[in-house]
């Protein structure tokens, strides 16, 4: 009996804390300095990109990992980049800021928490989860598509279309993952897997029947995203 106790006052205190408001001072690390995801990752609930990527509240933890994709993606938007500008070409720097945006928001974002009995319990819907988790995620995913968008059109001004239409499939693309990712929740392999293969069979198709398919991918992601809510509000 009173181990349930405890359990169910650390369920509670876990709660309480998630939905804290933001007006809450950040946690400050030795020597006084705040956390690096202290900005990005405070509005309520508080934290919760930390806690899907398993970080200490607001802190980044190097690996091996991390550094390899800095080092990869840190390259890639670059040298993109300079191939536009000495081609004159916006394709291979739209194009390169298209797909590295898609690959870093799928990478970083993670759905597992709207799965956690603390969020379903909190006084918390759950677009505005989904909306917290997929925050972060974007900001990266914009900001890396920043520096091949702008290089694109200073290589090709005529061609400015170009970058804008990309700009615009990786937003619709990232919130269509997203929602993959909510379905999915504890499974981002598979979540990757089934986005990546309704998009190509979707690509497939369209080769013989056009634009028209996109409503039959935009209706699946509409059913996934039904499905999410449910399971979110009953489990």
């Amino acid at each position: 009996m009173a181990r349930v106790c405890t359990a169910a006052v650390l369920r509670l205190r876990s709660a309480r804390d998630l939905v804290n408001t933001d007006t809450a001072h950040p946690v400050s690390v030795r020597g006084g300095r705040k956390p690096l995801l202290g900005a990005f990752d405070r509005s309520t609930p508080t934290w919760i990109s930390s806690w899907a990527w398993g970080l200490p509240a607001g802190h980044v933890t190097l690996s091996w990992r991390l550094a390899g994709a800095a080092v990869l993606f840190g390259l890639g938007a670059p040298t993109s980049a300079s191939i536009s500008l000495v081609r004159h070409d916006a394709v291979p720097a739209a194009m390169a800021g298209l797909t590295g945006g898609l690959l870093i928001f799928m990478l970083s974002a993670r759905f597992h928490p709207l799965g956690s009995p603390v969020l379903r319990t909190a006084p918390l819907g759950s677009a505005r989860v989904w909306l917290r988790l997929t925050r972060l995620p974007l900001q990266l995913s914009v900001g890396y598509f920043v520096l091949p968008a702008t290089a694109a059109l200073a290589a090709e001004p005529s061609a400015w279309a170009m970058p804008l239409a990309s700009g615009f499939w990786l937003l619709a693309l990232n919130g269509a993952y997203a929602v993959f990712a909510a379905y999915f929740m504890a499974a981002p392999f598979v979540a990757a897997l089934s986005f990546l293969g309704a998009i190509a069979y979707t690509s497939y198709e369209s080769l013989e029947y056009g634009r028209t398919v996109l409503i039959g991918f935009a209706a699946l992601v509409l059913f996934l995203w039904h499905r999410a809510q449910r399971r979110y509000r009953h489990g």
